[in-house]
């Protein structure tokens, strides 16, 4: 309308890739579903005061499997062999995440002052479920025949699979903005903006951090991650100026602070890859290891301290 003007979009990437490996009953498959909406709506109240309310959301979901495709076959371990080429270090991921976010801004014009203020609110939330198979390595072709390996390698533990993880973020800041026009060839420009970065949080206070020393000793369970600061206030100054009255020749400059949170929705990729059950089986834990791995055995190597 000639007050109202609204904008929407949506727009959606999908894939699925199947891609056929040499070795019988082996292949890659993912599927990829991207998906992106945005909405906005600007109103005019009068020729000098405007108001924009902004909203967007991404959602990706991703679904993977590297080896065999049927469920009850799925699972062969990783041979490493000097020479020799072993199929197998079957793997899956499912991986999913969604973000909001919510901005609106007014622009509001005062004689010789254009005024800009407003905020944002954004929250993410995201999960991930991984399997890998055991890693074998062999010295040798004769150990291999013989079924004995130097060691046994897992990402995520004995059991080989990373347990479902649901993180979630949130972020605010708010703004204000000003700029003036202090001459005919001289605009000022100040400003102040105001982040608070929430505390990434695992759903089930799963997740740990050491206190304030990479040695030192960890939080207690349940404790946030890391300390929250609510003062993250930033300042701007900028101008610009055209000394001699030339329109070909305007100086500009300026100076801000600008804050930023613990990063992206890859951070709880991160915190999850940093797993603390990595596990790793050698000879010397125990001389009779061979493939499949003994449950017992298992046992035995996760009470000794140090295993994980």
């Amino acid at each position: 309308s000639e007050k109202d003007t609204f904008f929407g979009r949506y727009t959606i990437n999908a894939l699925n890739d199947l891609e056929v490996s040499p070795f019988i009953d082996f292949s890659s498959k993912i599927r990829v579903r991207h998906q992106y909406l945005t909405l906005s709506e600007t109103h005019v109240f009068s020729p000098t005061l405007l108001n924009s309310v902004k909203f967007g959301v991404d959602r990706y979901d991703e679904q993977g499997k590297n080896g065999r495709q049927n469920a009850s076959d799925f699972g062969l371990d990783g041979f490493s062999v000097p020479g020799i080429n072993i199929a197998g270090g079957e793997n899956s991921i499912e991986f999913a995440h969604t973000a909001a976010q919510l901005v609106d801004s007014v622009t509001w014009i005062k004689g010789r002052h254009s005024l800009k203020f407003g905020g944002s609110y954004w929250g993410a939330i995201m999960g991930r479920v991984q399997f890998q198979s055991y890693a074998w390595t062999f010295q040798t072709d004769q150990a291999f025949a013989m079924d004995k390996p130097q060691s046994a390698f897992s990402y995520f533990g004995p059991g080989k699979t990373l347990p479902g993880n649901h993180y979630s973020d949130t972020q605010q800041s708010l703004y204000g903005q000003d700029d003036f026009r202090a001459t005919r060839n001289l605009t000022i420009n100040i400003g102040l903006r105001y982040d608070n970065f929430g505390l990434m949080k695992e759903s089930r206070n799963r997740t740990e951090n050491v206190v304030d020393n990479p040695l030192g000793p960890f939080r207690a369970a349940g404790q946030p991650m890391y300390r929250r600061n609510n003062l993250d206030f930033a300042p701007r100054f900028g101008f610009s100026w055209q000394p001699f009255g030339q329109k070909r020749f305007v100086l500009r400059g300026g100076y801000g602070v600008f804050w930023g949170g613990p990063g992206s929705l890859e951070e709880p990729v991160l915190l999850q890859l940093n797993t603390v059950n990595t596990f790793n089986v050698t000879k010397t834990d125990n001389p009779n290891l061979a493939s499949p791995l003994d449950p017992t055995a298992v046992k035995g190597i996760l009470a000794c301290s140090g295993r994980f």
